[in-house]
Formats: C-alpha cells, structure tokens, sequence
C-alpha cells in the first residue's frame, strides 16, 4: 500500500509559496506597474502550478531521501573498502618482513648458530603483530633436546 498523501505539508509548501509571489507581485502592483486586472490572471495562472510543484516536492522527497541515504552508505562502503585495502597492504608488508626474518633464522639455526631468546621473541612479535587472537606460546626458550612426543592437536 502506498505511504498517504501528506496533505498537510502540501499544502504548507503551497501558502508559502504563494505568499512569497503574492508578496512580489504586491511590490509590483503598489509600484503602479500592475493593473488589478493582470494582477487576478498572474495569481490564477500561477495558483495550479504552485500547487502542483508543492505536490511534486511532497511526493519526491521520499525518493530523494531514499538517494541521499544510498549515496552516503556508498561513500561509507567505498571507505570501508579502502581502509581494508590499507590494512591489507599493511599485513602484505609485514608478512613478507616476517617470512624473510623467519628464514634469516632458519638459515642461522641450520647452520649451527645459536638461536637467541631475542631472535625468537622478535619473530614471535611478528607473529602476534599478524595474529588478531594475539596467542603467542607460554615459554619461548628452544632447547637443542629432540623430542620424543608430538604435540596433540586439539
């Protein structure tokens, strides 16, 4: 079912704007450049159409307001894209960061080096600076000792 007719608000655009032609066409009458007889057909050919572009405002306004919402979610969707596409870059570089350091320690840890605390706390950070959860392991100490268990998967 289609939304009443505001009538009420017509009908107020309509007064208004009729009272700001009869207003100017007052100047003019009291200016002696109006004859009372042009004056009655000016306000008889204008009273229709005020009335119909008061009508038109009234009707229109609930599909310009409809534009209006849907420009400002487009802009906020637009914006949200952006900031995830910002964010996106931003993990993009860390994770490469994090890849190359993860090999740097690798490579040092294949080839005999010891391993320090501070090395593996760093690529621990970086893992956490990733990690929305922020879970990083109780203890990061790693000791030479082979295990003889596997870790059980939850």
């Amino acid at each position: 079912m289609a939304d009443p007719i505001n009538t009420t608000l017509i009908n107020q655009i309509y007064q208004e704007m009729m009272g700001l032609i009869s207003g100017a066409l007052d100047d003019r009458y009291y200016q002696i450049k109006l004859d009372p007889e042009l004056y009655d057909k000016v306000i008889a050919s204008v009273t229709e159409d005020t009335l119909k572009l008061a009508s038109d405002i009234v009707q229109q306004q609930p599909t310009a307001d409809a534009a209006v919402e849907k420009a400002l979610a487009d802009a906020e969707f637009v914006q949200t894209q952006i900031d995830e596409l910002a964010d996106s870059i931003l993990d993009n570089r860390r994770i490469k960061a994090m890849g190359a350091y993860s090999d740097l320690v690798g490579t040092l840890g294949a080839g005999g080096l010891t391993v320090t605390q501070d090395m593996w706390t760093s690529m621990y950070l970086m893992i956490l600076g990733l990690n929305d959860a922020g879970t990083l392991p109780a203890d990061a100490d790693v000791t030479k000792e082979k295990s003889t268990t596997f870790p059980v998967v939850p």
